[in-house]
Order: C-alpha cells, then sequence, then structure tokens
C-alpha cells in the first residue's frame, strides 16, 4: 500500500518554534484563550495543549507560566 507520513515535531508549550518557554508563548497561548483574533496552526495548537487534555484552556496557560518560572536560563 502507497502513501506518505507526515510527521510534525514540536514541544509542549513552545508555540513560536523556538525550542524554548519564553513570554511570547505565553502572550500567544493566553490570546487564543480568551478568544483574541488568533489563528493557530495545527502544531502550534498540538504545541498549546501543555497539560494534554484535549483541550485549550486557561489550564495550560497556568502550567506554561510554571514551567517558564522554573525554566533554567
Amino acid at each position: 500500500v502507497s502513501g506518505s507520513v507526515e510527521v510534525l515535531s514540536y514541544w509542549l508549550g513552545d508555540l513560536d518554534g523556538d525550542r524554548k518557554y519564553t513570554m511570547v508563548d505565553i502572550v500567544q497561548l493566553s490570546q487564543y484563550v480568551s478568544g483574541k483574533q488568533i489563528t493557530l496552526t495545527d502544531k502550534q495548537k498540538m504545541s498549546a495543549d501543555v497539560n494534554e487534555d484535549g483541550i485549550i484552556d486557561i489550564h495550560d496557560v497556568t502550567l506554561l507560566s510554571q514551567w517558564l518560572l522554573e525554566a533554567d536560563f
């Protein structure tokens, strides 16, 4: 059977794809959750579901904020 496979590489919480947790990620996620006019790609949506419960909500923003505060710069 012929076909194709697309592999999406992403880090949970890294919405801008720089492989770091930054305020940019939190701002983007917060804007999306609050209903601002922001569009996320499928890859960004996978990254945005930080707690992996299938829902992008304030709980993901909170967890990402905790990760940023704990990050070793």
